[in-house]
């Protein structure tokens, strides 16, 4: 069988080399990840140390890394006496492969999340028991409120407590109360012991799992939600909001 031939100086080797089609397909991946970060700021200059350091990355962390470092020597020309210090296995063509595909169809947060138009949601003129009649029918905890297509805050079971609290006991519901009367505790900034996060479009499923998944920490507020807008703006109209639930719970994949 002839020996196969490295030409270092870039000409076409005489028979087709697995190293060749590493590069082409590690190049690839750049290209995907350059495409990826183009409206995002980002902590290192190489993409792919982006993407390693990226909660997306986090199922191909340790053999991206090693691909990273396979690149890096074929890049360099790495040789001993004019052979090549390393060779690609077929596996790892493979594997980039693979991580070239994860990337072009990596699950997005949106596709977890409840889009706006199924959310159980509510305004600030609508009526406080007829709310709580809705939740407790369909088991829900949380519900956005809006104003002119923005989220203006999120009424919950313990924005009672909040408001009871707030107000020394002196308060008076009765069954024509809306929602108007928390109107001051509804914003997201304002809720005592949660928290709610913004992302854009563009998160994915392994960002806001890793959002869930982080301790918060003593006293820190509970993360109970994250809402999905056109650019992770707060006052940008709401495209889904997505739970814990969705991403630890009954739609877990990983």
């Amino acid at each position: 069988m002839e020996e196969e031939r490295w030409d270092w100086l870039g000409d076409a080797p005489a028979m087709e080399h697995r190293a060749q089609e590493f590069l082409n397909q590690y190049k690839i991946l750049e290209d995907l990840l350059t495409a990826r970060y183009a409206n995002r700021d980002r902590h290192h200059q190489s993409v792919v140390m982006a993407f390693l350091n990226d909660a997306a990355g986090r199922p191909y962390r340790e053999q991206l890394n090693l691909c990273r470092e396979i690149r890096n020597l074929l890049s360099h020309r790495a040789d001993i006496g004019g052979e090549p210090v390393i060779e690609p296995s077929e596996g790892m063509v493979q594997l980039l492969q693979s991580i070239c595909s994860y990337v072009r169809e990596l699950p997005l947060a949106l596709s977890f999340a409840t889009p706006r138009e199924k959310l159980l949601h509510a305004t600030l003129n609508q009526n406080l028991f007829d709310v709580m009649k809705q939740m407790d029918k369909r088991g829900f905890s949380h519900v956005p409120v809006f104003e002119r297509e923005r989220l203006y805050g999120v009424f919950s079971t313990s924005s009672l407590f909040s408001h009871i609290l707030l107000s020394r006991g002196d308060t008076k519901l009765d069954r024509d109360t809306t929602l108007r009367e928390f109107a001051n505790i509804l914003p997201v900034q304002n809720h005592r012991q949660e928290r709610f996060r913004f992302v854009d479009r563009q998160a994915t499923y392994w960002d806001v799992r890793e959002e869930f998944e982080a301790p918060a920490g003593s006293g820190a507020k509970r993360l109970v939600a994250i809402f999905i807008t056109e650019n992770g703006g707060a006052r940008d109209p709401v495209l889904g909001m997505i739970t814990p639930w969705d991403v630890l719970g009954k739609r877990r994949t990983n």
